[in-house]
């Protein structure tokens, strides 16, 4: 039996099995195997046979259709790390359900039939390339989704449904795996898979083998890393290479030397201006991104400001880390409001940023899509900027909802990145963007408040208790809609 990662993170556990069926593909046959899946202590490939109700754990296949997969698609679902649409999705499976929408909403239009067509291919594609059952061969395996997003993998998976006469045993869920332990076990599972091809007598056997240990080489090498940071980016590696050979770009890259030794554990969220960037594209064009950085840049430094959000981001530290996105935003915000003695009541954000010397200007930027910004470092900032084009910009409770969710970028995020420059649009980072909403939502309509005005936290609220918290709380009506629909949900609270 081989075991790569660990069982309560993410894991393979493989045992070779004898005497496998008769299969055309050699490299089928020499890897027939028992397998299980586990994340977070929870095996995924746990099925029960209906009708005998008799439960394994493990589900019998060729590892080499996995290994095929996994190799094939490593470019589009650990390397390229942007969305199809512009939205913050979480994960792969959220992504491909959301496709599938788009395709239907599509067809029900009655659009022509070139656009649908070319939206079919990007879903399929899609889909092929983040999902393991891409990669079942017809065999009997978890229907996975995987993803990458800068430090972290994203795994997740529906409900099970009935196979046949099998059926999984898990139920709808998501982890985060980290990379270095993705990379890890998907190493060993492919040099397992290697090995039992090179002890065979088959040449062809032999030659997938040397195929794997290539890619195995790469995953090591300069170039992985060139694919990672250009995918986090939304941009080719050709596109990449050339902003590094411009002296402005260079300049704010700022990359350290050897980042390239990482490989494809280079971490993205360690070079902040590939946070900005990442938010801004494919918005955005490389001129006017530059042009919004260096106007950023002339933001002066404001001490007292500085000063206040350090001594918030302390008291805020003790927040749960292990904590998914949203529930990080929702008790930031509780601890945000305890500190400022304000629990349950209107909080002005406006003049909370203003009394705290954080300047707040108006910018007028091309693509509605984008809401605002923050920037800070050392010499600049802090600076919030809204754009006027934006729709949500122009009503008063989208202003606010925009200036709650940079407040949370500069509470927060700068802990992670010393120098970070956000533009808040639907490209933004996922992890990053769910937080500050959840965030701006409870800051503004906090669940203390919700619950001394009606008593209870309401999933579908009647119009007169929607619109008491509109007004309590001056917030819009589908802000408080989705917020109140969030917050009652008892993993929410």
């Amino acid at each position: 039996m081989t075991i790569s990662g660990n069982r309560n993170t993410f894991s393979l556990v493989l045992n070779p099995l004898s005497g496998p069926p008769r299969d055309s593909d050699p490299s089928a046959s020499a890897t027939w195997a028992a397998m299980e899946i586990w994340a977070e202590g929870v095996c995924l490939t746990e099925h029960v046979h209906t009708g005998t109700d008799r439960s394994e754990r493990a589900v019998h296949w060729p590892a080499i259709y996995l290994a095929r997969w996994l190799v094939r698609n490593w470019s589009d679902c650990m390397e390229q790390q942007t969305w199809p649409l512009p939205e913050s999705f979480r994960n792969a499976r959220d992504v491909c359900q959301a496709l599938d929408r788009r395709a239907l909403e599509l067809e029900e239009s009655e659009a022509p039939d070139t656009d649908i067509d070319r939206f079919l291919e990007q879903r399929d594609t899609f889909v092929s390339s983040h999902s393991f059952s891409a990669g079942s061969g017809g065999g009997f395996i978890p229907d996975l989704f995987v993803a990458r997003d800068g430090d972290r993998v994203s795994v997740a998976w529906t409900d099970s449904t009935s196979k046949g006469a099998r059926w999984f045993r898990y139920r709808r869920g998501e982890v985060d795996v980290p990379v270095d332990v993705f990379v890890g076990v998907a190493l060993e599972f492919i040099g397992w898979i290697a090995e039992r091809l090179r002890t065979t007598d088959v040449a062809l056997c032999k030659q997938e083998a040397r195929e794997l240990d290539a890619w195995a080489r790469r995953i090591a090498s300069p170039e992985a890393a060139e694919a990672v940071l250009a995918g986090y980016l939304g941009k080719s590696v050709a596109d990449l290479k050339a902003l590094l050979r411009k002296k402005d770009w260079r300049d704010l890259f700022a990359l350290p030397a050897g980042w390239k030794t990482a490989g494809s554990l280079v971490n993205p969220l360690a070079h902040p201006v590939a946070i900005a960037f990442r938010a801004a594209a494919p918005v955005l064009d490389d001129v006017d991104t530059l042009a919004l950085l260096g106007e950023l840049d002339a933001a002066p430094f404001s001490r007292r400001a500085n000063q206040e959000l350090a001594e918030l981001s302390f008291a805020l530290s003790s927040v749960r880390k292990s904590a998914r996105d949203f529930e990080q935003g929702y008790e930031l915000a509780e601890t945000l409001r305890r500190e400022l003695g304000n629990p349950a009541g209107h909080l002005d954000v406006e003049q909370l940023l203003r009394d705290w010397g954080v300047r707040i200007r108006s910018m007028s930027l091309s693509d509605v899509s984008i809401d605002g910004g923050a920037v800070w470092d050392d010499e600049h900032g802090p600076l919030v900027f809204v754009n006027r084009n934006s729709l949500r910009a122009n009503v008063k409770w989208g202003r606010r909802m925009i200036l709650a969710h940079e407040l949370c970028h500069l509470l927060v995020d700068r802990a992670a990145v010393p120098r970070l420059r956000i533009v808040s649009s639907p490209w933004a980072p996922p992890t990053m963007e769910r937080r500050a909403n959840a965030f701006a939502a409870e800051l503004l309509i906090p669940r203390k408040g919700i619950l001394a005005e009606v008593k209870t936290v309401p999933a579908t609220p009647s119009e007169a208790t929607l619109r008491q918290l509109m007004d309590k709380f001056q917030v819009g009506q589908i802000t408080c809609l989705r917020h109140l629909e969030n917050r009652s949900k008892p993993e929410a609270l």
